[in-house]
Parts: structure tokens; sequence; C-alpha cells
């Protein structure tokens, strides 16, 4: 029981049973105790139980690992994509011929600050200026007769 969809059962089952005590009936969990066998091998007895219960828990938790294992190969196919493009990226910098070690952390490390400096401002700058819009807006407008 060590592949990972056995796995991927046991961390469901485990997850529902502690966070949706109604999803699984007490009547259930007993009777994938009982199917599950004897306990000579633990990990193997609760992969047993676990694909006894998700055959017998809500449609939309016995779906969920298929969901996430499709996120999990679209995330990895954009994580490699992600750095495919950052190599070719990264050799356009700096000087030609060459691969800096340092140059490209440091471009790398002000980019980000940059980027940080300008969210903070902002988040800092945004609620003040719908303030004075807000105080502004009433005195610009006509006074009805």
């Amino acid at each position: 029981m060590a592949d990972d969809a056995g796995v991927a059962q046991i961390l469901l089952v485990r997850a529902v049973e502690e966070s949706d005590h109604d999803a699984l009936p007490t009547r259930a969990l007993g009777d994938a105790a009982v199917e599950a066998g004897e306990l000579d091998d633990p990990l193997a007895w609760l992969g047993r139980r676990a694909a006894v219960l998700v055959t017998r828990m809500p449609a939309a938790y016995a779906a969920l690992p298929a969901v996430l294992d499709r996120g999990a190969r679209w995330g990895l196919r954009g994580a490699i994509a992600l750095a495919a493009v950052l190599g070719v990226a990264v050799n356009y910098l700096g000087p030609s011929d060459r691969i800096h070690v340092v140059w490209n952390p440091i471009l790398l490390l002000v980019a980000w600050n940059v980027v940080l400096y300008v969210a903070l401002t902002i988040r800092w700058s945004w609620p003040r200026l719908a303030r004075r819009r807000a105080i502004a807006a009433p005195a610009s407008e006509p006074a009805s007769r």
C-alpha cells in the first residue's frame, strides 16, 4: 500500500474524518473497519479501510483527489515552463558571453524590492485617496433647488 493513490485515499479519509464529522456516519466507519479485515499490517489495514470509506463518502469529497491531481499536473507543467523561460531570459542579462553569478541574483532582489515597494505604496495610499474622494464628492456636487 505504498502507491500514491492509496496514500491519497488515506489522507482524504483522515481529513474528512477530522473536519466534517457528519460526512461519514458512525455505522459506515464501523463497517469499513470490519471490511478492512485483520490488523496484521497497520498501513495496509488503513489503506483497505480508506478504500472502503472513499466509496461511501459524499461525491464532492470522493472527487477531490482527481481534481487535485489534475491541478498538480498543471502546476508542475507551469513551473517547468516558467523555469525554462527564466533560464532563457537569464542568459540575456549581464555582459554577453558570460553568466554572472552575482549579477542575476542581485537584479532579482532589486526587482523584488521594487515590486514590493510599489505594492506597499498602493496599499497605503489607496484608502487615503478613497477617503479624499468621498469627502470631496459632496462639496463638488451642485446644490439642488
